[in-house]
């Protein structure tokens, strides 16, 4: 299951789901996997915050645990030398 892609009419699509402030879609990569949705924050203090929410699905793993993955899939890094900017590893 790859992300799901808007097909004829996807520009009008598109602009409607963002109009509306309600944004679906699906990913299949190393981390997120899934049915997803982005909702857009009605009391936003900055104007144009958006919640991603993981809907209940057959990708759900309830055993998953976020401390043990906090590195990126790209990199390697770990969250603390994303913040710090350190180098890629080996690099």
């Amino acid at each position: 299951m790859g992300p799901r892609h808007f097909s004829s009419g996807g520009e009008s699509r598109r602009a409607a789901a963002i109009g509306k402030g309600e944004i679906k879609f699906s990913l299949n990569g190393e981390k997120l996997r899934g049915s997803f949705v982005l909702v857009k924050l009605k009391q936003s203090e900055k104007g144009n915050e958006w919640l991603m929410i993981k809907h209940k699905d057959a990708a759900e793993d309830s055993s998953w645990n976020i401390d043990e993955h906090d590195g990126s899939a790209l990199t390697g890094r770990t969250i603390d030398e994303i913040k710090e900017e350190l180098p890629l590893n080996g690099g």
